[in-house]
C-alpha cells in the first residue's frame, strides 16, 4: 500500500471527526482526542515506512540534482537546465503557480481528500512558497520534518489524553488538530502527485517535485505552528 492512501484514510477520519466535534454538545473532547490519536498513529507509520525516503529522492527538487550535474555530458546539463528553468518558471510566476494548483487541486479532490481539507492544502501551498522559491531542501531535510511534526502530533496527543478532563482547553485545541491534519494532508501531496492518478492527469516530473517541495513545506509549517501557543494559553 502507498503510504499516501492510508494518510487520505486518516485525513478523511480527523475531518469527519472534527466535523463531529462542533456538532456535539456531549463529547466534542472525545471526537476531538480521537482525531489526534489518528493523526500521531498515521504519521507515525509513515516514519517507519520505507516508502517515504524512495518517493521523497524521486520527487527531489530538480534545484538540487543541477548542483551533482558537472561531470555529465552537455546533453544531460542542458536538459537538467530546463528542468530548472520550468521548475522557477512556476514557482516565481503568480499566474503560473496559480494554474499549477488547478492542477494539483484536481489530483487532491480525485484522490479522494475531502473538498475542505482540499481548500485547507491549498492555502497552505501559497504560504509554504516562499520557503520553497527561496532555497531547494535535500530529501533528508523533509525527511526531518516530517519525523518533527510526528514528535510534535503524538506529544499534543499524549498532553490531551492526560488532562481530557479540563474541558476549557478543548476549544483552543480543536485549531492545532486542524493543522495536525493539514500536515497529514501536506505528506499525502508528496506521494499522491507521484501516483498514476497525478500522471494521467497531466502532472509532470517537475510538477512532482514541486508538489513535494510544497507538501514539506505544508508538513513543516504545521510542525512550527503546532508548538505556538494558542492565543488564550499566551495570554
Amino acid at each position: 500500500m502507498s503510504f499516501e492512501t492510508y494518510l487520505i484514510d486518516s485525513i478523511k477520519q480527523m475531518n469527519t471527526l472534527l466535523i463531529q466535534a462542533d456538532l456535539s454538545a456531549e463529547q466534542p473532547s472525545k471526537c476531538l482526542l480521537d482525531a489526534a490519536a489518528i493523526g500521531c498513529r498515521a504519521l507515525g507509520k509513515l516514519c517507519n515506512d520505507p516508502e517515504l525516503p524512495r518517493k521523497l529522492e524521486q520527487a527531489a527538487d530538480v534545484r538540487i540534482i543541477a548542483r551533482f550535474m558537472e561531470k555529465a555530458s552537455e546533453r544531460k546539463q542542458r536538459s537538467q537546465r530546463e528542468l530548472v528553468a520550468e521548475f522557477r518558471r512556476i514557482v516565481e510566476s503568480p499566474e503560473h503557480f496559480k494554474e499549477f494548483l488547478e492542477l494539483e487541486r484536481e489530483i487532491l479532490t480525485k484522490g479522494g481528500i475531502p473538498y475542505e481539507v482540499v481548500d485547507l492544502l491549498i492555502e497552505a501551498s501559497y504560504k509554504a512558497l516562499k520557503e520553497v522559491k527561496a532555497r531547494a531542501k535535500p530529501p533528508e531535510e523533509l525527511t526531518a520534518n516530517v519525523h518533527l511534526l510526528r514528535d510534535r502530533a503524538c506529544l499534543l496527543f499524549h498532553d490531551l489524553e492526560a488532562d481530557a478532563g479540563d474541558k476549557q482547553r478543548w476549544g483552543n485545541i480543536k485549531g492545532k488538530i486542524k493543522i495536525a491534519m493539514v500536515g497529514v494532508g501536506g505528506a499525502a501531496m508528496i506521494g499522491l502527485n507521484l501516483s498514476a492518478l497525478a500522471a494521467s492527469l497531466g502532472m509532470t516530473t517537475v510538477g512532482s517535485g514541486i508538489s513535494s517541495s510544497i507538501g514539506g513545506g505544508i508538513v513543516s509549517g504545521a510542525a512550527l505552528e503546532i508548538w505556538k501557543p494558542s492565543a488564550a494559553s499566551a495570554s
